[in-house]
């Protein structure tokens, strides 16, 4: 008899895959998953889990990170909206 070994795995719940918009613009800006955390006032692990889509951003945290992109991309003369960044 052979035995089945059962793994579980913990994946991103309710088609949340994640945030891939503001993954690219944190690249585009070069704002790092410790700056990220440091302005938002999170342990860098939990703004990882956040962005592979394991945990959510409530509402001050999402308000945070659209200043923190905002200012890095007035140079660019672009600015971003909550939208833009998390639910495109």
């Amino acid at each position: 008899m052979s035995k089945t070994i059962l793994k579980t795995h913990s994946k991103p719940t309710r088609r949340h895959l994640g945030y891939k918009r503001l993954q690219g613009l944190m690249r585009e800006y070069d704002i790092t998953i410790a700056e990220l955390a440091k302005n938002i006032g999170r342990a860098s692990c939990t703004v990882s889990l956040s962005n592979n889509g394991y945990n959510f951003y409530d509402s001050m945290d999402m308000l945070n990170i659209q200043k923190l992109i905002n200012s890095k991309a007035v140079k660019s003369g672009k600015k971003y909206t909550i939208d833009d960044i998390f639910f495109s």
